[in-house]
């Protein structure tokens, strides 16, 4: 089910292998962090790293089977699809394009 949603998304494509990657979160399972890391040569403000999570939550029906053996099921769900991240410098500021993770990772981190 979640195979199918993430094609819908468009996250995962109709001839991936659905037991390889449905592009959203499996239950059970917790967002990958990106770990960061580096170095800034030259560079005297503090930096942040951070990462981010779609959520996706959506109620669905789903019909398995055909002819006379076809069985339709509803039902909700809620998971996460990864969306990245990256470093800022709390003395410089985000550009516009900037992702609503980057805004508030400098709103909790830099007190702006």
């Amino acid at each position: 089910m979640l195979f199918a949603l993430g094609v819908h998304l468009g996250l995962a494509d109709k001839g991936d292998d659905p037991q390889d990657w449905s592009g959203l979160g499996e239950p059970g399972a917790y967002a990958p962090l990106d770990e960061g890391g580096g170095e800034a040569g030259g560079i005297d403000a503090p930096l942040v790293n951070f990462s981010g999570v779609t959520l996706v939550e959506t109620d669905f029906r789903y019909t398995c089977g055909s002819g006379m053996n076809r069985e339709s099921t509803t039902g909700h769900v809620l998971t996460w699809s990864s969306s990245g991240g990256g470093t800022l410098s709390c003395d410089e500021p985000l550009s516009k394009k900037a992702s609503a993770a980057a805004h508030e990772a400098r709103r909790l981190s830099c007190g702006r």
